[in-house]
């Protein structure tokens, strides 16, 4: 027999739980939206903007990494990972808490564990790809409250000069977007439309704010 009060409980649960406004910071819905193999232009768009002279012709996401369709929903390891170009391996993940010393261990980890995951036996290590490791965090990470991005690599610590390209690190801040709204929307540079709309798209309140960013950005 079904205990109907059971049902109808977990109903009225469900339907409340829908009513919780969705937002890109959540992996699920990260994934979600950028990770649609029908439509990997949005992600593009994104990568496009945090390096625009990387020409990005062509993305080819991993095996694994389909969409997610609800919360619970947590089949993989990474937010979205693949290829651009055939060449350049990526990884982008999106963090909804932590600290600068846990999130430059994470994204270490994340850069070690997709670079040592190539099949190097009987290959030349000329032959590996380079990788590109994006973390989105959303929580204050720069000492600076206006720096949204900033790129890593491995440099002399005498010369500054670069041991290696193969291993490319990026943080992209967003906690803090709402000091964006001091700058003129059309003066906003790709990155920052972006961090704006990572971090708003959804919210009822700066709708008119996001709607003013994709009349100038068909990428947003």
């Amino acid at each position: 027999m079904i205990n109907m009060n059971s049902v109808n409980t977990k109903y009225k649960s469900s339907r409340v739980k829908r009513k919780k406004l969705l937002s890109l910071t959540e992996d699920w819905i990260f994934k979600h939206v950028f990770c649609n193999p029908f439509n990997l232009e949005i992600l593009k768009f994104l990568l496009q903007a945090i390096h625009p002279q990387l020409v990005i012709k062509k993305i080819v996401l991993f095996p694994n990494e389909e969409t997610v369709n609800f919360e619970d929903q947590k089949a993989n390891r990474y937010d979205a990972r693949g290829l651009i170009n055939d060449h350049l391996m990526f990884n982008v993940e999106m963090q909804r808490s932590g600290s600068k010393a846990l999130q430059g261990i994470r994204i270490a980890f994340y850069a070690s564990r997709l670079f040592s995951s190539q099949p190097i036996r009987g290959v030349d290590f000329s032959k590996l790809k380079p990788i590109w490791v994006l973390m989105i965090a959303d929580f204050p990470f720069f000492d600076d409250p206006d720096q949204y991005f900033e790129d890593y690599s491995f440099v002399g610590s005498r010369n500054a000069k670069s041991l290696t390209e193969y291993i490319q690190l990026s943080i992209i801040e967003i906690d803090r977007a709402e000091r964006l709204a001091k700058k003129p929307t059309e003066q906003l540079t790709a990155l920052e439309r972006w961090v704006v709309v990572l971090k708003y798209a959804g919210d009822p309140s700066k709708r008119a704010w996001i709607r003013k960013i994709m009349e100038l950005d068909e990428g947003c």
